[in-house]
């Protein structure tokens, strides 16, 4: 939150109030980026709002982390940032740039792809060969 009230042009939520579900949705819909940083874990379910509402996704780096679906390709589905927040201005300056809609759009076409019946089936298979290698 210090770090984006020094920025110009950032607007974000008060994070100390309540926002009803639907004003949420409405923000994340109208959003060109996510800021979704590590909670109580890596992933959370801002990241899977991100790939549905159609912005950009901003997190801390995921290269540890391996998931399948692979949803966290840097500058693929989404924009890494170092952990320490050093790139944050950096980074969030270029929220509104041609670079961060596309990588919003390929983030979401890659998640969609998982609710068709052939991502549904490349998932269970996914599922059956880990099952299997075990």
């Amino acid at each position: 939150k210090e770090l984006m009230m020094e920025m110009e042009g950032i607007k974000f939520s008060d994070i100390t109030k309540r926002i009803p579900k639907e004003e949420i949705i409405r923000e994340g819909q109208n959003s060109k980026c996510i800021l979704s940083p590590f909670g109580w874990g890596e992933i959370c379910g801002r990241d899977f709002e991100a790939f549905c509402y159609g912005g950009c996704m901003i997190k801390q780096s995921m290269d540890h982390c391996v998931t399948y679906p692979d949803a966290y390709q840097p500058g693929v589905t989404y924009v890494p940032l170092e952990w320490d927040f050093s790139d944050f201005k950096e980074k969030l300056a270029k929220a509104a740039s041609p670079e961060y809609k596309e990588i919003a759009k390929k983030a979401q076409e890659y998640y969609k792809f998982f609710f068709t019946q052939e991502g549904r089936a490349d998932f269970a298979k996914h599922i059956v060969n880990e099952l299997e290698r075990k």
